[in-house]
């Protein structure tokens, strides 16, 4: 199945160019009714702090049918939150609670999204060299896990634990990309960095449980 322009709706008809290679598609995780989390959009050009105005969106992917059904309204550009090249997502099992990891050159920003709305519930600002390489929001919502990527030793990979309100709970540092962040039925975080080093977060009380060395 192509993931072209025209099977995204208004978000997809908002540039009409020859080619789409600056139409960028995002995967996210499986949700439980089995149809695979997006974001797409046109990616803004940008001018300063000046960001074009295409829209983006979330969507649900049926792999079945090829359907992509939209999770929100198409959704603003702007300098912190945009269809940019280096984008990680995640969703909550039910799509009731959307993410997105953005980087603006600057600071990495993480965007909360509820389910139909056309503007993030909060946004956080973290401090961070380069992009993210993972991101993923906890059953229920309380609690977001983002992971950067690293380059040599002035840019370490780090990963935060973020709650409802954005305030930071848990915060680690690591030599290499941070591979994945994922949440496990105790509710507990398996942060898994590219040296092979692993660690397991307990929550809510933002303590290691336990980090291979």
């Amino acid at each position: 199945m192509d993931l072209l322009p025209e099977r995204f709706g208004s978000v997809g008809a908002a540039r009409q160019l020859p080619t789409a290679d600056t139409f960028a598609v995002r995967f996210g995780n499986v949700l439980q009714d089995g149809r695979l989390l997006l974001a797409a959009g046109w990616q803004p050009s940008r001018s300063g702090n000046a960001v074009e105005a295409v829209p983006w969106g979330f969507f649900a992917f049926d792999l079945r049918n090829g359907e992509a059904s939209p999770l929100t309204p198409p959704l603003e550009s702007d300098g912190a939150i945009n269809q940019a090249l280096v984008q990680k997502i995640a969703a909550t099992p039910d799509a009731a609670q959307l993410v997105v990891a953005t980087h603006d050159g600057q600071q990495l920003s993480v965007g909360r999204f509820e389910r139909g709305s056309d503007r993030p519930s909060r946004v956080t600002a973290l401090a961070a060299k380069r992009s993210p390489s993972a991101a993923a929001i906890a059953r229920d919502g309380a609690f977001v896990a983002v992971g950067t990527e690293t380059r040599g030793r002035d840019a370490p990979g780090k990963a935060w634990v973020i709650d409802r309100e954005g305030k930071p709970i848990w915060t680690g540092e690591f030599r290499k990309t941070v591979a994945g962040v994922h949440f496990l039925p105790d509710g507990s975080l398996l942060v898994v960095a590219a040296e092979a080093k692993a660690v397991r977060v307990a929550l809510p009380a933002g303590t290691e449980k336990w980090r291979t060395e």
